[in-house]
Order: structure tokens, then sequence, then C-alpha cells
């Protein structure tokens, strides 16, 4: 029996951070398929990944697009999108995003 202890540090508005944690799902599920006796214990901890966001909730599209480039944002939303599907998530970057520090 072997017992895992992961420590995460993510933001909650993350995608990657979404999309690591329905991998490390997918992949604790497979080795507790073939080791039943197996534990995992998680400890979530903060990390702000954007200190500068304003802290009144802006347009996310045109945020993004401010922040990287129009170009550069539709592609980064791209990948996301074909990233998270292949993860069972239907991600939307529509809608509004400010900073995260209350949150956490």
């Amino acid at each position: 029996m072997t017992k895992f202890e992961i420590n995460i540090v993510s933001d909650t508005v993350c995608p990657w951070c979404y999309v690591g944690k329905k991998r490390l799902e997918r992949a604790i599920a497979q080795r507790q398929s073939t080791h039943p006796e197996d534990t995992f214990s998680t400890t979530w901890a903060p990390f702000y990944l954007n200190p500068d966001a304003p802290t009144t909730a802006v347009d996310k599209r045109a945020y993004y697009a401010s922040r990287y480039g129009a170009a550069r944002a539709k592609m980064m939303h791209a990948h996301m999108a074909a990233l998270g599907k292949k993860e069972g998530i239907e991600f939307s970057f529509g809608g509004r995003i400010g900073n995260t520090r209350a949150s956490h």
C-alpha cells in the first residue's frame, strides 16, 4: 500500500489549473483501479495568478485582448478549448473577470 500526499497550488479561476485537476482525478482513478489499496490525500494552497487584475470585474474577452493582443488571445482560447474538450470541459470565454484575491 502506498499513501500519496499531493500538494496543489492553484488559482481559483485558472483554466490550466482546472485541466490539471481533471487530469489528476483521472490519474488517481487509473492508479486505484490497479492498486485499490493505495490512498491519496490532496492539500490545496492558493496561487495569486494575477495580482494586477482589476478589482472591479471587466469583460473577459476585452481584458485578454488588451493584455495579450487580440490574435494571441484568440489563439489561447482555441488551444484551451481543445484541451478542455479532451478532459470533458466546455470552457466559456465570455463573461467578466476580475481580481481573485478575495476568493483565496
